[in-house]
């Protein structure tokens, strides 16, 4: 595939189809082209001259808009602007005591009491010690189990069961 300057110099002219444009990332995409390509466009880039007549004057249209800004009234009222100001902070508050109240409401005013199951296993032939939290110490017998519960405070729960097998 070789190299046609026209799609280059219509690329650099600002007159370029998306066949021209296509064509150009081709040939920057080929290894064997990318070289030659590469003197082309910086022998493009190095011919283009700004042409300073060309260029609008756009300080008409700066001052217009700066005058625009700056005359610009404000489209509400100090006064209605504070009201829409306070009914914002309003509103948040009321979505905050809403969240919250639902929180407390939903946790029913109770600690949640986490339990755990705890178990002594005892294998044939073995006879191990335990110590329960409260500072009961026993032993079990070869092949046993003990389970109870314990909630977060490390206290046997009262409504739990021991279990002992033998």
């Amino acid at each position: 595939m070789a190299i046609n300057r026209k799609h280059i110099d219509k690329v650099f002219g600002q007159k370029f189809s998306l066949l021209d444009q296509k064509n150009l990332e081709r040939y920057f995409e080929d290894s064997n082209l990318n070289e030659e390509v590469r003197l082309v466009v910086k022998e493009q880039w190095e011919q283009f001259v700004p042409n300073p007549a060309s260029c609008p004057n756009l300080d008409p249209i700066f001052y217009k808009l700066y005058y625009t800004i700056n005359n610009r009234e404000d489209s509400a009222p100090k006064g209605r602007s504070l009201f829409l100001r306070i009914s914002q902070i309003a509103a948040i508050l009321i979505v905050g005591l809403l969240i919250a109240t639902s929180i407390y409401f939903s946790n029913d005013g109770r600690e949640k009491v986490i339990t755990q199951q705890v178990e002594f296993i005892s294998r044939s032939g073995f006879r191990n010690q335990f110590k329960l939290p409260d500072g009961t110490v026993g032993w079990l017998g070869y092949n046993s189990e003990l389970r109870y519960h314990v909630d977060n405070n490390d206290r046997i729960r009262p409504s739990a069961t021991i279990f002992c097998k033998v």
